[in-house]
């Protein structure tokens, strides 16, 4: 993170060993609905009240998972 933007991940590889990779242009997560919010909020992007209440440090206030529904079909 540079302040409240992202610049690249952060990878742990099954051996241990972690990697950082930075980017030119943006950082897209695609992790699905489930566990995008979810990896969101662990690295303090979501909900300031919900990210203190969890003791998760908060980076950047965003309603993440607000508009979580569930869909049957």
């Amino acid at each position: 993170m540079d302040g409240t933007r992202a610049i690249g991940v952060r990878v742990t590889l099954k051996d241990g060993r972690t990697i950082n990779v930075k980017v030119s242009k943006e950082v897209i997560l695609s992790a699905g609905s489930i566990a995008s919010p979810k990896l969101l909020m662990l690295s303090g992007i979501g909900p300031k009240q919900h990210l203190y209440e969890v003791e998760i440090p908060n980076v950047v206030d965003l309603p993440v998972s607000k508009n979580l529904h569930n869909q049957f079909g």
